[in-house]
C-alpha cells in the first residue's frame, strides 16, 4: 500500500510526473502572477514589497533546493521560503539545531535564486544571524547578493534549538530590537 503522502513526495522529486500537477497547475489561475506584471520592481526586495501590498492572503510554500524551487515556481506561486529546518534536512539529514552554516545556507540561496530567476520572489531563512551582530549584518548582505527577497531573523538564543523542540529560549526584547536594527541598518546601506 503507497502511503498518503507519496503524491507530495513524488511531486517534490518529480513535479512533472505527479498527479498532483494538474490540481496544482489551476492555482496561478486564482491570482495575478508576478511575472505578467511589467510595473512592478525589479530588484527581489521592492517585488515581493509590492505584492505583500496586495489585498488577500498570500501562500507561502517551503522550498530547500533548485528541484523544490522549480517545482513551486510550475506550480504558479508568486513567493517561497528558503526553511532553514529543510536545507538543514536536505544536505546533512539532520534537524534545524544551528548545525547548518551560513555558507551552506547561502550557496542554497544563490543556487535557488539563479534557477528560479526573478520569477518567484525568496524569502530566506537568517537563522538568528550566525553568530553577533557583525555576524547579521553579512548574512543581510550576502543574502541579498544571492537574490534573495527578504530575510527572516529568529530572535532565539545563540546557539539555537530547533524553533519546533521543547526549550527553545528567545533572547531578551531589547536584544531582539538590536537584532532588528542591524539587520535594517544593512538593508539600507545596501539600498544607498
Amino acid at each position: 500500500r503507497v502511503p498518503e503522502h507519496w503524491d507530495a513526495i513524488r511531486l517534490l522529486a518529480c513535479p512533472w510526473e505527479s498527479p498532483l500537477r494538474e490540481s496544482m497547475a489551476e492555482l496561478p489561475t486564482k491570482r495575478r502572477r508576478l511575472d505578467a506584471d511589467s510595473t512592478l520592481s525589479q530588484d527581489p526586495a521592492g517585488r515581493l514589497r509590492e505584492l505583500l501590498r496586495r489585498d488577500g492572503c498570500h501562500v507561502v510554500p517551503g522550498c530547500y533546493d533548485c528541484i523544490t524551487a522549480k517545482a513551486i515556481q510550475e506550480a504558479g506561486f508568486d513567493v517561497c521560503f528558503m526553511s532553514g529546518y529543510a536545507v538543514s534536512a536536505s544536505r546533512l539529514g539532520m534537524p534545524d539545531v544551528g548545525l547548518c552554516t551560513y555558507s551552506e545556507m547561502l550557496e542554497s540561496a544563490t543556487n535557488i535564486c539563479r534557477c528560479i530567476g526573478d520569477q518567484v520572489c525568496v524569502i530566506g531563512d537568517g537563522d538568528t544571524g550566525y553568530g553577533g551582530l557583525s555576524n547579521l549584518r553579512r548574512t543581510v548582505e550576502g543574502y541579498a547578493r544571492s537574490g534573495l527577497a527578504g530575510i527572516s531573523i529568529e530572535d532565539q538564543v545563540f546557539p539555537k534549538r530547533c524553533a519546533y523542540a521543547k526549550g527553545m529560549e528567545v533572547v531578551p526584547r531589547d536584544e531582539a530590537e538590536t537584532r532588528l536594527r542591524a539587520a535594517l541598518l544593512a538593508r539600507d546601506e545596501l539600498r544607498a
